[in-house]
């Protein structure tokens, strides 16, 4: 997959997080990732385009043009861009893990998280892991089934309101 060394895009990621710091570092290694594995999903989603719009001068005249781009094949297209994305995340996870061993950086995932002034939490530990803990005050379990079990089903409501 493309993307797989970041030396070959001219991205200057170790000047960067020297400067910047391995955040900053990251964050540009990320992107000249992404924009290098865009190229792939990109040419194979031109071919899909090109070929709706055969489809839809060739054979499908009389019908409306959003008819004509309800294709057969889009079904496939969806299959590729699922796997494309799944190669991107995995292989994101291994270059990241490159990047953070040539640099020295151990347990790297954390470099990335702030912990809110308004946070509250107190100290438990862990029965698995026999480690002191910050564990939320407030019961999140809860929120989330009171707060994302009505917006999810209000969604699919309007989902389903919408195709009638």
């Amino acid at each position: 997959m493309a993307g797989s060394d970041l030396s070959n895009y001219m991205v200057p990621i170790n000047f960067i997080a020297d400067y910047y710091g391995e955040r900053y570092g990251f964050y540009f290694a990320w992107l000249a990732y992404y924009t290098a594995t865009l190229v792939p999903i990109a040419i194979v989603g031109v071919f899909f385009f090109i070929f709706q719009l055969v489809n839809f001068f060739m054979y499908r005249r009389g019908e409306s043009y959003e008819k004509a781009l309800d294709w057969e094949f889009n079904f496939i297209y969806s299959v590729i861009v699922s796997i494309w994305a799944t190669l991107v995340v995995e292989g994101w996870k291994r270059m990241q893990a490159k990047i953070g061993n040539s640099w020295l950086i151990r347990d790297f995932k954390h470099c990335h998280t702030t912990e809110l002034p308004s946070f509250q939490h107190f100290f438990g530990v862990d029965e698995h892991l026999k480690q002191p803990t910050k564990y939320s005050r407030i019961n999140s379990h809860y929120r989330q089934l009171c707060i994302g079990l009505p917006v999810t089903l209000a969604f699919l409501v309007l989902v389903f309101a919408v195709q009638l």
